[in-house]
């Protein structure tokens, strides 16, 4: 961008000129914008555009920018905003989140509403997989959660962005006072959470109605037991929860089937690729045994070493009416034909009280 600041080469100046430059134009600015998402050179490429004649603005917009405009569109709001919010400049979440805030900071809600009824959030999803969050903009997320007209979200996706402790925080932050926000599913899948983050994902999966919360690869994320009372809040939705490869200990497990044993939301628990060892024998067949919504657990590359508590676990299904998929640790061959001999035991129960719900075992 800074190709179109004449005679200025960034690398060669020093702090200082930067400092006094940013003295002179960022003070009276930021009454109207936010400019901590962008780079020194992103915004003297966008102050170089305030000072044009309209026209030549557009020229030099069309010249230069091509398909890397949106990226400083909100800081024209002191010049055309009407550029800033056209439909060809709002292709791009991130980018629409960002302008979002900087206009809601400058109170001008004709602009936010523009931005909010954008085509990228037709489907209401805010869908940012993969893309490398800073905690500024975790914080422009939040802004956009609570303040904007949208209050019913299908899906909020922040796979592998990078959130961390940190970012998590900012937004626990801002949903635990609304009451009026709703998120159907929530991706949070391979972010570097802790356990610290544990106990404010379960808050906010209680607050905001989440049916389906992903959080893989976060590694200790479920071993505080504050995280499993999500299960057994009175107003909790939850119907799926994805923990694979979360270094989830046997006694975190406990806590997890502890919590399984009154819980009558959870269909889908996948606890795959973690540590989970024969010591869970207990407390599991016991949930099993009293748990009356579970339909599928995946149990897949655990340590269980002993047969007789993979045997142990199918037997408690003789008086579960409702799990039909169960995917054990791999086992010896032999050890595996003999456990799905009981799959067959555990289905003639099941009919014999009326049960249509057969189970079906997976190694």
């Amino acid at each position: 961008m800074h190709s179109i600041i004449t005679g200025l080469s960034l690398p060669s100046m020093r702090s200082q000129q930067l400092v006094q430059i940013l003295h002179l134009f960022l003070a009276p600015l930021m009454a109207s914008a936010s400019f901590l998402h962008f780079t020194i050179e992103e915004f003297l490429a966008a102050y170089y555009l305030t000072l044009l004649p309209p026209d030549e603005e557009f020229r030099v917009i069309e010249e230069n920018f091509k398909g890397q405009r949106s990226s400083f569109k909100h800081f024209l709001s002191g010049g055309n905003k009407a550029i800033a919010i056209s439909d060809k400049f709002l292709d791009n979440q991130l980018k629409c989140l960002r302008l979002y805030r900087c206009f809601n900071e400058a109170g001008d809600q004709h602009y936010c509403q523009a931005i909010e009824q954008a085509k990228v959030f037709d489907d209401k999803v805010i869908n940012l997989s993969h893309t490398r969050l800073t905690a500024v903009d975790t914080e422009t997320i939040a802004v956009f959660l609570t303040s904007s007209s949208h209050r019913q979200w299908r899906k909020l996706n922040l796979w592998n962005c990078h959130m961390q402790d940190r970012g998590l925080r900012v937004l626990y932050r801002a949903l635990r006072h609304c009451d009026d926000i709703t998120i159907t599913q929530l991706w949070l899948g391979y972010n570097g959470l802790t356990v610290q983050s544990g106990p404010l994902i379960s808050e906010i999966t209680i607050k905001c109605g989440v049916e389906e919360l992903i959080i893989d690869a976060n590694n200790t994320i479920g071993e505080d037991q504050q995280f499993y009372s999500m299960l057994t809040h009175p107003t909790t939705s939850l119907r799926v929860l994805w923990m694979r490869g979360t270094n989830l200990s046997s006694r975190a497990a406990i806590y997890l089937f502890t919590t399984l044993q009154h819980n009558k939301t959870l269909k889908r628990l996948d606890i795959s690729d973690n540590s989970i060892t024969d010591e869970v024998r207990d407390t599991m067949t016991t949930a099993l045994q009293s748990n009356c919504c579970l339909e599928k657990l995946y149990m897949y590359h655990n340590p269980m070493r002993s047969a007789d508590t993979l045997r142990a676990i199918v037997r408690a299904l003789q008086d579960n009416n409702t799990l039909s998929l169960l995917g054990l640790p791999d086992c010896p061959q032999g050890d595996q034909e003999n456990i799905k001999s009981l799959q067959v035991v555990v289905n003639k129960k099941r009919e014999s009280r009326g049960c249509q719900v057969k189970l079906e075992i997976k190694f």
